[in-house]
């Protein structure tokens, strides 16, 4: 459970590019472009910037919260608590692959950041 850097681990980038800030909420929009594809990346890198994504209930969190989580042992109301919003705010807005030798660019319709505000409401 605890996330840090080791001289040991598989080498990954991300490139993070601030689109917008909302001072309201002190959260800023952001796009996170992995270069690499390790597991949970983007969680982990903004996390090692002190910057953990709004809503992620392990990376940022303290140890014992984040074991609570995963055990299904904290309420609804206490991770809004902790994490500011009822679910990760990560999402994929567009995603770029080759298969079968043929390029695919997928780009979602959905307004991401009116999702992102809807879930940081207090219920």
């Amino acid at each position: 459970m605890i996330v840090r850097v080791h001289p040991e681990g598989k080498p990954s980038r991300t490139f993070i590019t601030p689109l917008e800030y909302f001072p309201d909420t002190d959260t800023t929009l952001v796009e996170a472009s992995p270069y690499t594809g390790r597991q949970h990346q983007i969680r982990v890198h903004l996390f090692h910037v002190e910057h953990p994504i709004v809503g992620d209930p392990i990376y940022g969190q303290d140890a014992n919260d984040a074991v609570r989580f995963l055990d299904r042992e904290m309420s609804s109301e206490e991770r809004f608590s902790n994490t500011g919003a009822s679910r990760l705010l990560l999402h994929a807005h567009s995603l770029e692959f080759t298969y079968n030798e043929i390029p695919y660019h997928v780009i979602s319709k959905e307004d991401f950041v009116a999702q992102c505000f809807d879930a940081m409401k207090a219920k």
